[in-house]
């Protein structure tokens, strides 16, 4: 065997003996029938998903919340309007991100990602 082939099967020999890092996901969606047409405090906090993402929020470095938004300047404009009340409610900016892609124009996909 050559030397190179040897260093090719050795690497992939390594790389599967890493174990896979463990990740969890946990996603509530909002539809936007029930997205408060008054946003304050209390009607965002008053939806059950929010709650939810809010209740198992930890701040870790293994910690992200993905905001997933429908295309669009207005999918935009609405995930833009829940990352402000999730930092409000006291999730960090650096901990959330914008991705367009929630898989229907009607919702908003918040998904909790542990890669602990």
């Amino acid at each position: 065997m050559s030397r190179t082939l040897q260093l090719v099967v050795l690497s992939l020999l390594l790389l599967a003996a890493i174990p896979a890092m463990p990740m969890s996901e946990h996603t509530e969606t909002v539809m936007r029938g029930d997205w408060p047409s008054y946003e304050n405090g209390s009607s965002v906090l008053s939806l059950p998903q929010v709650r939810a993402i809010l209740e198992k929020f930890e701040e870790d470095d293994g910690i992200r919340v993905e905001l997933r938004y429908p295309g669009g300047d207005a999918g935009r404009m609405w995930a833009e309007s829940l990352q402000q009340w999730f930092v409000t409610f006291g999730i960090p900016a650096s901990y959330l991100e914008l991705m367009p892609g929630s898989g229907a124009a009607d919702q908003l996909v918040i998904a909790l990602i542990d890669r602990r």
